[in-house]
């Protein structure tokens, strides 16, 4: 096979497949200020500064059940793919193995529905400050790409679909896919309520969102499909909705356009008990993230193809283009003369909307010795039959140790529930650098995805107003009063 075709296979599976997935190194540590803002919008809150200053965070999340490269690692990614020698994985036997020093290009063949996944996320200049005692606001700033396909039919996997006979009909099911980049200006207030043995604190961030580039794909009905000779399918009835932005299909070069904006919210609550300077027993969180989505007006193609019979295509009717101006008219017009018998039958509207990646976040953590932790997080993304992009689930155990000026941990996730992964995250000073994939960055194996993020901040050397007087608390003596409520004795 040719060898650019192969590394794009490849690169499907690194990086076509577009959130390091939640940063957890960064956002559960409670000296991260306002970077947990963005996993919780109260997180922060119980944070031990009376300010706090993020001056870069930056992120990569790849990861797919499609198709894996081996044996690969991050690094040689980043390598002149002309010194990488690839070969193709169903041209590999007993009889032809692979070359010594060769990648292999392999595709999995799952027992469940497909997906791909990444996001590439840069956090710009943000901060909080502390008002009196309980207020907080805070701005933040930060630019993503996002993209996914979710719940594919497994009879689309490699294998299945290229032995199976032709005339043999199977079944696709409903999947969608998106991916959008976009920024983000966020205005954040949390309100801390001291009570019993601890305080609650209530976060709301809202969002104005200015959308680039965005394209999303929807089947819309399960609907049977089959093989016919001479790279023809056969399927229907089919429901397909998708839309796209062009304004990168003309000019010589890619560059970002504005042409949408919309609005967003996230909102959390946080409960902490036991604290003392800076640190707690318990802490408990949930959040809604991502509401909200981004209206498409300019240079935004809307389609539907809707069909009440089988319909035949064959690859021969698409035109081969070289300019990216050529797409619309070699392909989307195309199909629309096959499927509708109108090449402009599918276009529906100038304009779309794309529904933010949508989440539920819970947390909890508990300290087992002085600045010693075990936390527990649960991300899982709300699906939607819409345009959008898709977050995806995430459930991790994350043992850490965290100091004002030194903190690790060591996050052990399950990602879309199949994959389990271990990951390592420290934080010197100012500085955070981690990852939730370790492997993929220091051992060769099947590389199916990857993950790294970093932070550069800045806060007070020293600890708070507000650590101080709980400090001097914890000082004065207590009694246990009724309801269990504390007590504080007379202060002379």
């Amino acid at each position: 096979m040719n060898k650019g075709l192969l590394f794009g296979i490849a690169l499907l599976g690194a990086t076509h497949c577009i959130f390091a997935q939640e940063q957890l190194g960064i956002r559960l540590d409670h000296y991260n200020g306002i970077n947990a803002a963005l996993l919780n919008p109260a997180g922060h809150a119980a944070t031990p500064f009376s300010w706090d200053v993020n001056l870069l965070e930056g992120a990569f999340f790849v990861s797919n059940n499609y198709t894996y490269t081996t044996p690969m690692k991050l690094s040689d990614w980043l390598k002149d793919p002309d010194q990488l020698d690839i070969a193709f994985g169903p041209d590999i036997t007993p009889e032809k193995p692979l070359p010594p020093g060769a990648r292999k290009v392999d595709f999995y063949t799952p027992d469940r529905s497909l997906y791909a996944k990444a996001q590439v996320s840069v956090m710009g200049p943000s901060f909080y400050v502390r008002l009196a005692q309980n207020h907080t606001i805070g701005l933040l700033t930060r630019f993503r790409v996002a993209g996914n396909a979710d719940d594919v039919d497994p009879n689309l996997a490699y294998y299945p679909y290229f032995n199976r006979n032709f005339f043999q009909d199977f079944r696709v099911s409903k999947f969608n896919a998106g991916a959008m980049a976009w920024s983000e200006i966020g205005l954040n207030y949390a309100y801390r309520l001291p009570v019993s043995n601890g305080s609650l604190s209530i976060g709301f961030t809202a969002k104005y969102l200015q959308g680039y580039e965005a394209a999303y794909f929807n089947n819309k009905t399960d609907f049977q499909l089959s093989k016919l000779p001479g790279d023809t399918l056969s399927g229907g009835p089919i429901h397909f909705e998708f839309g796209y932005t062009n304004s990168n299909f003309t000019g010589d070069e890619y560059a970002l356009k504005r042409n949408g904006s919309g609005l967003g919210f996230d909102l959390g609550v946080m409960y902490v008990s036991g604290e003392e300077d800076g640190n707690f027993t318990w802490r408990w969180g949930v959040a809604l993230l991502d509401v909200g989505r981004v209206n498409f007006t300019a240079n935004a193609r809307q389609h539907v193809a809707q069909t009440d019979a089988v319909s035949i295509v064959g690859a021969d009717a698409f035109e081969p283009f070289n300019r990216r101006d050529e797409f619309e008219e070699a392909i989307i017009q195309v199909f629309s003369e096959k499927v509708l018998q109108d090449s402009n039958a599918s276009l529906q509207s100038n304009e779309f909307a794309m529904r933010l990646p949508t989440a539920i976040s819970l947390q909890a953590e508990r300290a087992l010795l002085p600045n010693v932790y075990l936390g527990a997080a649960l991300i899982q993304g709300l699906p939607t039959r819409n345009a959008a992009v898709q977050r995806g689930s995430l459930l991790a155990i994350t043992p850490r140790y965290s100091h004002r000026w030194f903190g690790a941990s060591l996050p052990v996730s399950l990602y879309q529930w199949q994959r389990l992964r271990l990951g390592l995250a420290l934080r010197l000073g100012f500085i955070t650098i981690g990852s939730e994939h370790l492997g993929s960055l220091f051992t060769r194996s099947e590389f199916y995805g990857s993950d790294f993020y970093f932070a550069i901040k800045v806060n007070p050397f020293k600890i708070g107003e507000r650590e101080a007087q709980l400090s001097r608390r914890k000082a004065a003596p207590r009694r246990r009063g009724g309801g269990g409520s504390n007590v504080k004795c007379y202060e002379f």
